[in-house]
């Protein structure tokens, strides 16, 4: 049976700042046509404030990683660490939505106003249905990592761990 996969590299986390940089791309308007900011600042304060957001998603992948690993063997592991996810998840949103002010928006939250999620925003408000959502897409992942395919048959690398990253060498057919 395969090991646990290596750690995902340090810029792994990084990547979902490109996600919040596409999300706030409106911000580079409105600092430099309408703030009087040079272009080049600009988009440079666009590049920190998207890498600023991502430190949020960056520490709960940390945070999960390191539950993973330390309940590899244990009985129930998967799910513990689905909720270490999922409730870690919805701590971010909610700490990104008011630390230095707070930047609520683009919460995954948000994304699941015509879903079947929806029904529970009223009850749970936003950062229950990310924390639900989390949880559902942890599970989905769990699940696929289990049966060692993903959604379209194809095979998955060995050890899945939770926000890991793994990119195809060219070698590895060799």
């Amino acid at each position: 049976m395969p090991g646990p996969a290596p750690p995902a590299p340090p810029h792994s986390g990084s990547r979902s700042g490109w996600w919040f940089v596409a999300g706030v791309a409106w911000l580079y308007v409105s600092m430099h046509r309408y703030g009087g900011m040079p272009a080049p600042i600009a988009a440079l304060a666009l590049l920190l404030f998207g890498a600023y957001l991502a430190l949020f998603p960056a520490a709960v992948c940390a945070l999960a990683m390191r539950a993973a690993q330390v309940a590899a063997s244990a009985p129930g592991a998967a799910a513990a660490v689905g909720m270490v996810f999922a409730g870690g998840w919805a701590l971010a949103e909610i700490a990104r939505g008011y630390l230095f002010t707070g930047f609520p928006w683009l919460a995954i939250g948000y994304a699941h106003v015509d879903g079947p999620l929806a029904a529970l925003a009223p009850l749970a408000g936003v950062y229950g249905v990310c924390a639900l959502a989390a949880l559902s897409a942890y599970g989905i992942g769990a699940l696929a990592a289990s049966t060692g395919r993903d959604a379209r048959g194809q095979r998955l690398h060995s050890g899945s761990q939770p926000c890991s990253h793994s990119r195809r060498s060219s070698r590895a057919g060799r």
